[in-house]
């Protein structure tokens, strides 16, 4: 059974149609990649994704279940978690008690508990040494690996990345790469919009590009990279 599947999936605002008639799907564990030029639609699958918003028509199956009309809370009870490309931590709360917030809301544990696993998860991204941190005193790509730290306190299946390199170094993109790789490792299935092509060559089993809202190349990056369609959209020209 694949993890997610997406049925002629369409949004529009106004007149403008964002994302048409798109159809993919992701097996468990799989890590794809949405790539495309700017106002292409990627974010705009990801926001019907996770519930921010439904499709005007379509469906979204995830593991052999419709869930097109639920909400953003309902699908992260049930195992999709996001992340957005400007982080929104909260301001008022050290790192390890926005993450603890995750724990405690989606699990419902107790403080200590929540507090452990929220370490563990802090471990993991690197955030140790920053836990009793204000978000405004962090770097950052520390703020946007914070962003990671509470989606993964939600304990998710699918995770939705929205333009996690954005910004960083090729060191720090690097460090990301392998941070990626890590919690894949936990067996969760990962959807990525990136422009960095380092990463998504690096990341991705497979590509989808998309171009004013259509899926216009799907496959490995060696050969979603170098078709003519796919060159067209990014430069203009071969």
């Amino acid at each position: 059974m694949k993890q997610l599947q997406l049925n002629s999936l369409t949004k529009t605002f106004g007149g403008v149609t964002a994302v048409h008639n798109l159809d993919f799907s992701i097996e468990r564990g799989e890590i794809i990649s949405l790539i495309g030029p700017n106002g292409s639609g990627k974010t705009t699958v990801l926001n019907m994704l996770s519930g921010t918003f439904p499709p005007d028509s379509g469906e979204i199956i995830y593991e052999g279940k419709n869930v097109t009309k639920l909400k953003s809370y309902q699908l992260c009870r049930i195992g999709v978690a996001r992340t957005y490309q400007i982080p929104r931590p909260f301001y008022g709360l050290k790192v390890i008690e926005a993450v603890m917030a995750g724990l405690i809301i989606n699990q419902k544990i107790s403080l200590d508990v929540a507090r452990t696993k929220a370490e563990e998860i802090l471990s993991l991204v690197g955030l140790a040494k920053e836990c009793l941190t204000y978000p405004p005193f962090l770097s950052a790509p520390s703020v946007r690996t914070l962003e990671l730290a509470r989606a993964l306190s939600t304990s998710p299946k699918l995770l939705l990345l929205d333009e996690p390199m954005a910004g960083l170094t090729s060191t720090e993109v690097n460090e990301c790469i392998e941070l990626i790789k890590n919690i894949r490792s936990w067996g969760l299935s990962i959807i990525i919009v990136e422009h960095t092509m380092q990463a998504v060559r690096a990341l991705s089993e497979r590509i989808i590009v998309l171009d004013y809202g259509e899926k216009i190349a799907e496959g490995t990056s060696e050969d979603v990279l170098k078709d003519p369609k796919v060159i067209e959209a990014y430069l203009g020209e071969q």
